[in-house]
């Protein structure tokens, strides 16, 4: 297994003379195809990125979330509705904020420094979760909207989550399913547009890769394992490694890599 050069994979995509959609419908001529490679090792900087920043996403909206577990709950139109909330809060992992709670709509304000994989990352921004229209037998669900900036020695980033929390009974989460969208620029790197989506078991990425080839990412929130995907065929097997992406191609005949996002030298 060798460590990724990402300008090398850059200029690989940029010569590259076929464009890995139109190579073939056949799913093992894309699995043996060097396209793939080019493909999906260049696509993989941002991802490797954006998998441990989706999984703190998930943990920050839940945490927040976890906290109408000690505030009073009125039954309403929309189900269980907060009355209240606690007007200020400081969260295990280091974030710490303001919140305050209009007709039922919670609005959470919030900062911080927190480790994501082990690096240090200023991070602000906003958490609004508003009953749902629909709403279940117990318990209560709320729709999200979540929005945050975020920077560390890898790059910065805008955060921006849509999805719906499910509450049991007493306040706390146990559902949830967030539709996230990144814009990520890695130090050295170009900005990037991601989308994710969260649940409690799973992450999955998509984005486009370089030749114009849908790229997605299935992995295990827990583990940070499972599948890549170009073009709905899958062609990796992919993990993390102290903040790497390690890619281990079902084809023999294309190189395994390692994807390590580059720190900024400032």
């Amino acid at each position: 297994m060798k460590l990724y050069d990402r300008h090398l994979g850059l200029a690989l995509g940029l010569t590259a003379l076929l464009v890995i959609a139109g190579c073939s419908s056949h799913g093992v001529d894309l699995i043996d195809n060097p396209d793939t490679q080019t493909e999906l090792d260049t696509g993989a900087l941002p991802g490797s990125l954006v998998a441990p920043d989706s999984d703190a996403i998930g943990d920050m909206i839940v945490d927040m979330m976890n906290l109408l577990g000690t505030a009073p709950l009125t039954a309403g139109s929309r189900g269980l509705e907060p009355t209240s909330c606690p007007p200020s809060f400081q969260l295990i992992n280091g974030l710490s904020g303001t919140c305050s709670v209009s007709n039922g709509v919670v609005a959470f304000t919030f900062g911080g420094t927190i480790l994501i994989r082990g690096v240090s990352t200023s991070v602000d921004g906003t958490l609004v979760a508003s009953p749902s229209a629909s709403q279940p037998p117990s318990g209560s669900s709320f729709t999200i909207d979540f929005d945050a900036t975020a920077s560390n020695v890898l790059g910065t980033a805008t955060w921006s989550s849509l999805g719906t929390v499910v509450l049991n009974a007493v306040g706390e989460v146990i559902d949830f399913t967030f539709n996230q969208t990144h814009t990520v620029t890695p130090f050295g790197g170009q900005t990037s547009t991601v989308t994710t989506v969260v649940t409690p078991s799973q992450i999955e990425i998509i984005l486009t890769g370089p030749l114009g080839g849908t790229i997605r990412f299935v992995l295990d929130r827990e583990s940070l394992a499972g599948a890549a995907f170009v073009n709905g065929t899958q062609v990796a097997a992919i993990s993390f490694i102290d903040g790497c992406m390690s890619i281990d191609y079902v084809s023999s005949l294309l190189t395994d890599v390692i994807i390590c996002p580059q720190a900024s030298n400032s």
